[in-house]
């Protein structure tokens, strides 16, 4: 998917197999990511630091490309 807000959806409607977000979620945005178990694509160590700690947070793990 392009953004975030298209990847909830697709959770939102049902589908349960994997979902890569392409676009970049401001860090702001990482508790979405891993409440809808998405998988987010990276390219900075902020993000990266992020996700990893709201996954840590909400006792889950987050999947990253």
């Amino acid at each position: 998917m392009a953004t975030l807000e298209e990847a909830a959806e697709l959770r939102k409607a049902g589908i349960q197999s994997l979902i890569l977000v392409f676009g970049l979620s401001p860090p702001a945005q990482v508790q979405q990511v891993v409440k809808y178990k998405l998988s987010q694509a990276v390219c900075n160590m902020e993000l990266v630091k992020a996700l990893s700690a709201e996954a840590k947070s909400q006792g889950q793990t987050v999947k990253v490309q």
